[in-house]
């Protein structure tokens, strides 16, 4: 299973049944606990991402709560300082927690 969601569906993410074996209960459920893990983690990424943007149009100086140009948004951001390993690891770590989605 990909630990950050690679997208909204089950076998991008690593989660089917197979439908040559016989399936039972256990299986079924099995295969349930993983997709719901799934959407647990494509919920949490959007959460990071609405997380993330905030973040940036603050340390960008726009003032928040006020609509921002996509244009001018992307221009001051790319000026930040950024550490790429960090920002990943903290997305990841993010996203895996299991604190539910707000």
């Amino acid at each position: 299973m990909a630990v950050i969601p690679i997208g909204r569906h089950s076998i991008m993410n690593g989660v089917w049944m197979d439908n040559t074996v016989q399936r039972n209960e256990k299986e079924v459920a099995r295969f349930c606990t993983k997709l719901n893990r799934v959407f647990s983690k494509i919920g949490r990424a959007f959460v990071w991402q609405k997380h993330i943007v905030s973040e940036n149009i603050k340390k960008a100086g726009f003032t928040d709560g006020l609509d921002v140009e996509v244009e001018d948004y992307l221009q001051k951001v790319s000026l930040l300082p950024h550490d790429c390993v960090a920002n990943m690891e903290l997305m990841a770590d993010f996203v895996c927690s299991t604190e539910p989605t707000t």
